[in-house]
């Protein structure tokens, strides 16, 4: 076989993220992916505006634009705000990632899984040097490694009624370390999920079934229903190798406040490229930035719920629309002082001791 610069493992946003930055780096590239199309783990599908920055997001691949953020504690609002901008994406991921491969020389080998047994790559074509192996299989790398995994369900459902199909929607409770979203996915459309540390499928079953029908979304069609575990952990730069390189989730490229994974592990894939061609460390570049610095931060903020065994504090809060926003950043990694103080300001028993 005509040999590659390099084997990526894995077809979903890290993986074909690798891809596309390697590629118009000049070096050659093949993907292994195990499923018959790209990107199909069950995930929100939400990005934030930042990921223009990185990879321009394809018209086509956006299924709605957001403009609101709304947050709700024990089904009740508690603050909102909205923009004259999008500030979030509810994305086709199979979509946007065959647009990223579509123009460039990359080589996408579908249902080809790579088996996989302490660093020997065996594709369909042979074995791979593990130098040359960049793995981006998500959180099944290492997967009894982790300590923090969560578990997350949710419902896609047609022909329902939205209140405003431009705003997301968080909401919290009392007993659960997690939180659950309502995202719109179109006019009539909609994403409900949950995602918890601390509780069972069947809690998070019947809490989802509580929220659809208190927003009268049960008079829809559900059109799937699907979950799959996350790694709330933080990122972890030692597991990013040397050959075999690791990327994304695998890695732990999630923010562990939100469990938003798309963005971050695109960054990973794009700090490899980066050191790959700079011929530096990728694993002191992993450590110097500003995504391990925010996921370690965050991590600190999510041992302290979990350690505590409830939510996030809101009893009682009301939070202006600035607030809204500044947790909004939060979650997206921002960690500038002023962002953080005004938080602090807010939530000070969540803040204690942390900064």
């Amino acid at each position: 076989m005509v040999e590659s610069d390099f084997y990526i493992v894995g077809g979903g946003p890290a993986g074909i993220a690798a891809a596309y930055f390697l590629s118009q780096k000049g070096f050659k590239v093949e993907v292994f992916e195990a499923k018959k199309v790209l990107g199909k783990k069950p995930c929100g599908g939400g990005v934030p505006d930042e990921i223009n920055k990185l990879i321009p997001l394809q018209p086509r691949s956006i299924l709605q634009e957001v403009y609101g953020m709304e947050i709700y504690y024990e089904d009740n609002l508690i603050g909102m705000w909205e923009t004259n901008r999008p500030i979030f994406y509810v994305i086709d991921r199979t979509i946007y990632l065959e647009s990223l491969v579509k123009d460039l020389d990359i080589v996408v080998n579908k249902n080809s899984p790579v088996k996989i047994s302490n660093n020997v790559f065996i594709s369909k074509k042979g074995r791979l040097d593990p130098n040359k192996v960049i793995v981006a299989t998500g959180v099944s790398w290492r997967l009894r490694e982790r300590d923090m995994v969560a578990q997350t369900l949710q419902y896609v459902l047609d022909d329902v009624k939205l209140d405003n199909p431009h705003h997301m929607k968080f909401l919290f409770y009392r007993d659960l370390v997690g939180y659950a979203w309502i995202f719109p996915l179109g006019e009539k459309k909609v994403e409900v999920g949950i995602g918890s540390l601390n509780k069972s499928l069947g809690y998070m079953e019947e809490r989802l079934r509580e929220i659809i029908k208190r927003n009268n979304f049960n008079e829809g069609k559900v059109e799937k229903r699907e979950g799959a575990p996350i790694d709330m952990g933080g990122l972890k730069p030692d597991w990013g190798g040397n050959g075999p390189y690791v990327v994304g989730e695998a890695i732990g490229a999630v923010m562990p406040l939100t469990g938003e994974g798309i963005r971050p592990s695109i960054i990973t894939s794009s700090l490899l490229a980066h050191s790959i061609e700079r011929g530096s460390d990728y694993v002191k570049t992993l450590k110097n930035s500003d995504l391990f610095k925010a996921t370690k931060l965050q991590r600190k903020i999510l041992e302290k719920v979990y350690k505590n065994g409830v939510s996030i504090p809101l009893e009682g809060v009301q939070l202006e629309p600035r607030t809204v926003e500044l947790i909004y950043r939060l979650g997206m990694g921002k960690m500038d002082l002023k962002t953080l103080f005004h938080i602090a300001r807010k939530l000070p028993s969540l803040f204690m001791g942390l900064i």
